[in-house]
């Protein structure tokens, strides 16, 4: 067959998937396992993961940003305009090579970084994407809001954000905006949404759900609880960390600030147990509050509903939230001088789930500041 005939007829029978998030709706775990899988599903189902990385955010916003510049790890790394048009040049040779390679019928791009990207910069996706494919699917996970908030503020402390400036500017998922571009862009059959809740409650494990909403019926022999690969920090972690951000914070003019080099206050807190982190009730009604018209909007275009008893004190645990303080288990290098340096006055509390971190803010603070130069390497 001519080589132009052949391409034109695989371009039509081809199916691109876009899994674009959101984050904190088990990606990270789908991402890591279909990458593992990625050669099997190659050969036996003709299913294609580039390689570059389970996560292809910083290579799909790189090479598609009206700004790649303003690409939050483009900003991080303060690579220079030469090296940056490097890297793009190889994301999408290394991409295309795969592609233009292998032998394929589905395509799946995992980058749930891509939902910031705007109208104009997911057309060029779009029209980069069908030169080698004319279907799209574009596949997004939500969860209810309170529980989506309080996942998504773990993550950004970890980054180096505080409670405080969270709980005044708190994260909302924008569905209706999110999922709507990507409806005007490749039209609402191409479009499909599920629940993370629906995802974990799935018999057979989320990657499984994953692949059924796919349309894949690949058995991967999947362990019931494998997906919780983002270990959750305690309340009395979380708040630690939350000190050390406020008082040295992790970049300053785009930089790690020095006496943060070694960023590892997030790995060996974990090992700190303590209360699963709960927002606030005033917090959580905030929340409920502020999500409300958007998760009508999921209900009325997808069918998707939350609903929430009229005193917003919904436990977590009912929800399909697996926050339950696993993290604590997670010991990590240094982490025994950090629970050394906890206040034995606390009954314990390093060891218990049930105490509660209840110092002035002066001590807080020392503690804090004590912890990271442990880290760091600069005991005191």
């Amino acid at each position: 067959m001519h080589y132009l005939e052949k391409r034109w007829r695989l371009r039509h029978q081809r199916t691109i998937v876009l899994h674009a998030g959101l984050p904190k709706t088990g990606t990270t775990y789908i991402q890591n396992e279909l990458f593992a899988l990625r050669k099997v599903l190659r050969q036996d189902h003709q299913v294609l993961m580039p390689s570059i990385s389970p996560n292809l955010t910083d290579a799909l916003c790189s090479m598609f940003h009206d700004d790649p510049m303003l690409h939050i790890t483009n900003k991080i790394q303060g690579k220079s305009n030469e090296d940056l048009r490097d890297q793009i040049g190889a994301y999408f040779a290394n991409i295309e090579g795969e592609l233009d390679r292998h032998e394929w019928n589905m395509l799946i791009l995992s980058a749930e970084g891509v939902y910031n990207l705007g109208e104009s910069e997911m057309r060029r996706l779009q029209v980069w994407g069908r030169q080698f494919g004319l279907r799209w699917k574009i596949v997004f996970g939500v969860r209810n809001g309170p529980d989506w908030v309080r996942s998504v503020i773990q993550e950004m402390v970890k980054g180096g954000d505080t409670l405080n400036r969270l709980y005044d500017d708190l994260p909302i998922p924008l569905y209706r905006e999110r999922i709507g571009t990507a409806i005007k862009l490749f039209g609402r059959s191409s479009v499909t949404v599920y629940s993370y809740e629906d995802a974990a409650a799935y018999p057979q494990g989320i990657l499984s759900h994953f692949l059924s909403v796919l349309g894949l019926q690949i058995p991967v022999g999947e362990q019931q609880g494998s997906q919780q690969q983002n270990k959750c920090m305690s309340h009395e972690a979380l708040t630690l960390l939350s000190r050390i951000n406020a008082m040295r914070p992790l970049l300053t003019a785009g930089s790690i600030l020095p006496a943060r080099r070694n960023g590892r206050e997030a790995l060996n807190l974990l090992g700190v147990r303590g209360r699963p982190f709960r927002l606030p009730p005033g917090i959580r009604r905030r929340v409920i509050a502020a999500v409300a018209e958007q998760e009508q909007w999921l209900e009325d275009n997808f069918g998707i509903s939350y609903q929430y008893p009229a005193t917003c004190r919904v436990s977590y645990g009912s929800s399909g939230s697996k926050s339950r303080g696993d993290g604590a288990k997670m010991a990590r290098k240094g982490g025994s001088a950090v629970r050394a340096a906890l206040p034995s006055s606390q009954g314990g509390y390093a060891e218990s789930h049930g105490a509660a971190l209840e110092l002035s803010s002066e001590a807080l603070d020392d503690l804090a500041v004590l912890i990271c130069d442990l880290v760091n390497g600069r005991p005191r």
